[in-house]
C-alpha cells in the first residue's frame, strides 16, 4: 500500500461524517466498517487516488444517501425534530433565566431606592433694579 492511502481514507471518511445526518444512528460502527472496507480496498488496488477511490465508492455525499435510504424517513425526521426541540427548549430557558435577572434586578434597585428621599436645596438671586442713567 502507497504511504497516502492513510491521507486518502481519512479525507473520504471526513467527508463521510460530515455529510451524515445530525444524530444518525450508529454513526461510529458504520464509520469503523467504511474504515475497514477502505482498508480491504487499498490492498486491493494500492496506487489509487481519491478519485478512483469515489469512482468505486461513489462521492462521499452519494454514500451518505445510500446509507439514509435504509433507514426509514419518519426515524430521520424524529431524530432532527428532537433536536430541533431541545435546541428551542435550550433558547427558552436562557430567554426565562435573563428576563428573570433583569426583572429582579430592576426590582432590587427600585426596593432600595423606595425609601430614599432626595431633596434638592433651592437658591433664589435676587438682582437689584440697576437703571441705566444716559
Amino acid at each position: 500500500m502507497p504511504n497516502n492511502y492513510k491521507k486518502i481514507s481519512k479525507r473520504y471518511i471526513k467527508n463521510v461524517k460530515h455529510s451524515l445526518p445530525p444524530g444518525f444512528q450508529n454513526k461510529k460502527n458504520i464509520l469503523k466498517d467504511l474504515r475497514n472496507e477502505l482498508n480491504i480496498f487499498f490492498n486491493e488496488y494500492p496506487d489509487s487516488t481519491y478519485e478512483f477511490l469515489c469512482n468505486e465508492f461513489g462521492s462521499p455525499e452519494s454514500y451518505v444517501n445510500l446509507l439514509t435510504s435504509l433507514i426509514p424517513p419518519n426515524e430521520l425526521l424524529r431524530k432532527s425534530h428532537l433536536k430541533k426541540r431541545t435546541y428551542f427548549s435550550i433558547a427558552i430557558i436562557i430567554i426565562v433565566i435573563v428576563f428573570s435577572t433583569v426583572v429582579l434586578s430592576l426590582f432590587s434597585i427600585w426596593y432600595y431606592n423606595k425609601n430614599k428621599t432626595i431633596t434638592y436645596e433651592s437658591e433664589t438671586i435676587v438682582y437689584d433694579d440697576i437703571s441705566t442713567d444716559n
